[in-house]
Parts: structure tokens; sequence; C-alpha cells
């Protein structure tokens, strides 16, 4: 915060009797004893937090319009911040649902589909590998940089060209990429817990073998400082490929080599303890359409979705970042 004159805050946090009314039968306050004595000792205690914040950019920097972007950079930020401590404690809210369901042997419509049927590859290897990389306390972390996307434009045709890695096995990745559903790869968004990324409608027009072609329609919810939005209905052009390889994360530690090797060579030098993530290279297109294809319309649609682009593979890589720190939590 090297723009900011004056950058402090404070904050308080207050129990929150969640089950009072429900177990106690009373509103009135109470104290944490009479709480737990009341309620059986069965009654959860939230927390209500309340935050002060003060800021004010440098002398320079602290006129229109420059002020303005800092103060909704800021602003927007915080939110951002706040939204994902709130996220965070409501996906371990649902893996508990998701445990109990398992338990119960109850469908659970959230879990994920496979995008392709697993009997054109080998689940139980990547179910090996995920244990591998969900493996409590690893002596070895991995690390994932965000994304890196090259922006070309020419003839009002917008070209990103995105290269990643995931600490995940290639079939996850391509699971992430390709599933229908979306599972809970995408971060939630707004009051109605909706994600950012949500399917309306999926259609499978032809199925050979293990590919098939799948007419999906989806919803991508944007918010930029104060502008909002649900739908790609403004371009004349939208698509894209990708490629995801093999990456033998353990390589140099296990088989003391840097040379190209195959998956089978590297399972054997590793005795099968060597990770396998994803190295993912994508290449997207995309083009206003035509009214909006002009001078500063299409700035900002540009600006927006490579903006929300690079969110979405945050997203993906956040998740995966979870996995990893949930296991280590063990």
């Amino acid at each position: 915060m090297w723009y900011m004159k004056v950058f402090e805050g404070s904050w308080k946090i207050e129990p929150l009797y969640a089950d009072q009314e429900r177990l106690c039968k009373s509103r009135s306050r109470i104290s944490e004893a009479e709480y737990k004595k009341c309620s059986g000792g069965k009654g959860r205690i939230g927390s209500k937090v309340t935050m002060e914040q003060i800021f004010q950019p440098s002398s320079l920097l602290n006129v229109p319009p420059v002020s303005w972007l800092i103060h909704g950079i800021t602003i927007e930020t915080i939110k951002i911040l706040l939204e994902d401590l709130r996220q965070y404690v409501i996906r371990i809210h649902k893996s508990s649902d998701t445990a109990e369901y398992k338990k119960s042997g109850q469908h659970v419509r959230s879990m994920p589909l496979y995008a392709t049927d697993p009997k054109y590859y080998d689940l139980a290897e990547v179910i090996r590998q995920a244990d591998l990389w969900t493996f409590p306390k690893s002596k070895h972390p991995w690390y994932d940089a965000p994304a890196k996307v090259k922006v070309k434009t020419k003839n009002g045709i917008c070209h990103l060209n995105i290269e990643f890695t995931l600490g995940w096995p290639p079939h996850g990745v391509y699971e992430m990429l390709t599933n229908p559903r979306n599972a809970l790869f995408f971060r939630h968004f707004g009051a109605d817990f909706s994600q950012r990324l949500d399917n309306k409608s999926t259609k499978v027009l032809k199925k050979d073998g293990p590919r098939q072609i799948t007419k999906v329609d989806k919803i991508l919810r944007w918010k930029l400082l104060g502008w909002s939005g649900e739908k790609m209905r403004y371009m004349k052009v939208f698509e894209g490929s990708w490629k995801i390889e093999p990456l033998y994360a353990d390589q140099e530690r296990l088989c003391k080599s840097r040379s190209r090797i195959s998956e089978q060579e590297y399972k054997k030098c590793s005795r099968g303890k060597g990770r396998i993530g994803s190295k993912v290279t994508m290449e997207q297109i995309f083009q206003p359409s035509f009214l909006l294809n002009v001078p500063p319309v299409s700035w900002l649609i540009r600006g927006i979705t490579i903006e929300f682009t690079k969110i979405l593979l945050e997203d993906l890589r956040q998740f995966v970042i979870s996995i990893h720190k949930s296991s280590d939590m063990v």
C-alpha cells in the first residue's frame, strides 16, 4: 500500500448464539455460560464482526479521477478479501454436509459427475495421484503461480494466450475444464450463493467412445467497480481451445533427472511416489458484436472479458490450493 498516506483499522468480534431462539426459547441477552446450560451444550456459537477501516491516498494521488480509482479498487479489494473468508467457512460447512451424505448413501447434486466415462481411462490411477497431492503435511509443498496471460488484438479480434500449472492430475484438471456442472470449482457470487460461472443447460449432441460433443449454455456473473452483468450476449466471436500436459513434479528429486521421460518411466524411477501435475496452455479469441466493437465500448468489453478470464482461472488455482491446504490441516 505504498500509495496510501493513511491505512489503518480495527475490529471487534462478539459471540453470536446461533441456536438461542430454537434451543433456549429466548431472545434476551444471555452469557455464554447461560447459553451453554439452556442449550444443553448443543448450541452453536458463531461470530459477529464489526470492522472500522480508514484510508487516504497519498497527496499526489488524492485528486480526481485517480483518487476515485484508488478508492474503488481499495473498497472492492476489501470486499473480495472478506468474501474469501466467508467462502472459506461455507466450504467447511459444505464439506461436512458432503461427508454426511456419503455416509447415508444419499445422492448429492453438487457432487461432480465425470465428464468422461471412467471406463475410458484409469480412474484408480487418477485417485491414487489425487491421494499423493493431498498427503497430509507434505515435506515438499508445491506452488502454482497465477496464470500468465498474453494479449494481442488484430483486426478487431482479441487473442489470449494463457499458460498455467496446477498441482493436480491431468485428468482431474480436464474434469475441471469440461465438467458441465462446474461442481464447486468456481467461487460463489452474490447473496443467493450462485457460482460465478454457472450452468444453465446441457445437451449431449454426439457421443463417440470417450469423445462427445456437448452444447452447454453457461452464465458468467461479473461485477467490476459498479458495473455488472451475466451473459456474453455481446460477442460476435467467442471460442477457444486448451492443451493439458503431464508435469512430473518430483522428477528431479526422485529420479535425479531433468530429461524428458514417459509416464511409465516416471512411475518406475519414482517408485510410484512421484506426483503428476498439469501444465495447461489455452488459446482464446473473442470479438465484440458489430455495434459494440467501437471505442470506448469495445475497450470496456475487452477489459471485462480479459479480467474475468483471469478471475475464473484464479478460481481454479485457489480451488486446488484449498485442497492442498485442507490436507495439511489433517
